[in-house]
């Protein structure tokens, strides 16, 4: 995985998330966990508190783009298997926030 299972927890309460994908690749699919997740995030060994079947696999490409709510939605970034693909993200962390 390029970005193993997590929560972006560092992002300001109920803000919101935009996610632009950029390059000419294949891979880098992203995934969501809509029943959240258990275990432990450094060592990479989380489990579905639902179904693994549950998870929500989106393939992505040029011009891809991803708004949301990343503080309480769980998700994971496959890796890219070929090609060059660039991320834009903006977001506001809790320490911007007064």
């Amino acid at each position: 995985l390029n970005a193993m299972w997590h929560i972006d927890s560092g992002n300001a309460k109920s803000s919101i998330q935009c996610v632009m994908v950029l390059g000419h690749f294949t891979g880098g699919e992203v995934c969501l966990d809509p029943n959240g997740r258990r275990g432990s995030i450094r060592n990479n060994n989380t489990k579905s508190n639902g179904s693994e079947m549950d998870v929500i696999t989106i393939p992505n490409n040029h011009g891809t783009l991803f708004i949301g709510r990343y503080e309480s939605v769980w998700h994971s970034v496959k890796s890219v298997m070929s090609g060059i693909r660039t991320i834009i993200a903006a977001y506001c962390n809790r320490s911007a926030k007064n």
